[in-house]
């Protein structure tokens, strides 16, 4: 029979539903991406000498202090060193190196999606026991162009429940338009 539709589940049309099950696989597909690459955060940075050259093959170490994982890395020939996809929490990072003082930063907080950049200024060995980086958030991240917002427990707890629509927290971000 020309002209007719053949009717499958529920009396949906065979069309409708091919078209729900491939919107419902690039939403899915889409949205696990873009978590899987916004729930980590990363840490950079820069090893330099006293006189402010690179500091190749030095070893950095980064432990989380609420879990214990600690990740090793080598800074490359021009003293840079990267840890990508850390867990949210506090870190302390460390340098070593031979010929130079251990340096270490202490209580460095990462966020969801941050990028974190702590440059170390090695001193040779002999000159001092061991060197202290602190680690300041600066006031505008200047290597990222995203923005993002951290929703606490308290945030969570604060919003009304008067719909059970679980994006309703979308719209508490920065920058984020109502719907209308």
């Amino acid at each position: 029979m020309k002209g007719t539709t053949r009717k499958c589940c529920w009396g949906v049309t065979s069309l409708v539903l091919a078209a729900i099950l491939a919107v419902a696989v690039l939403l899915s597909s889409s949205s696990g991406a873009y978590a899987q690459s916004s729930a980590f955060a990363t840490i950079t940075g820069r090893v330099l000498d006293p006189k402010g050259a690179s500091v190749p093959n030095a070893s950095v170490t980064a432990t989380n202090t609420e879990t214990g994982i600690t990740r090793t890395t080598q800074t490359t020939n021009d003293g840079l060193y990267r840890f990508e996809n850390l867990a949210p929490g506090v870190y302390d990072v460390s340098i070593e190196a031979s010929a130079f003082t251990k340096a270490l930063a202490k209580a460095v907080k990462l966020q969801v999606g941050e990028q974190r950049d702590i440059n170390f200024n090695l001193e040779l060995e002999g000159q001092k026991q061991s060197v202290m980086v602190t680690s300041e958030l600066p006031l505008i991240e200047q290597t990222k162009t995203d923005t993002s917002t951290v929703i606490d427990e308290k945030d969570v707890a604060d919003l009304p429940t008067t719909t059970s629509f679980c994006l309703a927290s979308a719209g508490t971000g920065e920058g984020v338009l109502p719907l209308r």
